[in-house]
């Protein structure tokens, strides 16, 4: 099969998913620009690639190849609920400040007040 026909059958299942390219590398751990380059024919697919993206899509991965056919995909309202809640859940882990003491420069306004009574 041609790089670019597993790359369609991957944007199809994620479209039906209702997910983005950059949600489906988020899920998978692999970069957007490699999703991207698959998903349009530029590279070929992995089989650990087609694994990670049949696990997030829960399709097989023989029918990302085009070795059996496509399940119809319909979305489900629980299925994005995920990512966005692990994307929420590491944007404010990113955020939140630093509580476990005062730092190397003996600033202690981060400090938490644990850490200033010990």
């Amino acid at each position: 099969m041609l790089n670019s026909d597993v790359g369609a059958l991957i944007r199809e299942a994620r479209e039906q998913r209702r997910i983005t390219q950059t949600e489906l590398a988020f899920r998978t751990g692999y970069a957007g620009g490699t999703v991207t380059l698959i998903e349009n024919g530029y590279r070929k697919a992995s089989d650990n690639f087609i694994e990670a993206v049949a696990a997030v899509l829960d399709v097989t991965p023989a029918s990302l190849r085009g070795d059996e056919p496509m399940p119809n995909l319909v979305y489900e309202e629980g299925f994005a609920a995920g990512y966005e809640q692990a994307l929420a859940d590491a944007t404010l882990e990113s955020l939140a400040p630093d509580t476990g003491g005062p730092s190397d420069s003996g600033d202690c306004a981060n400090a938490s007040p644990q850490a200033l009574a010990a």
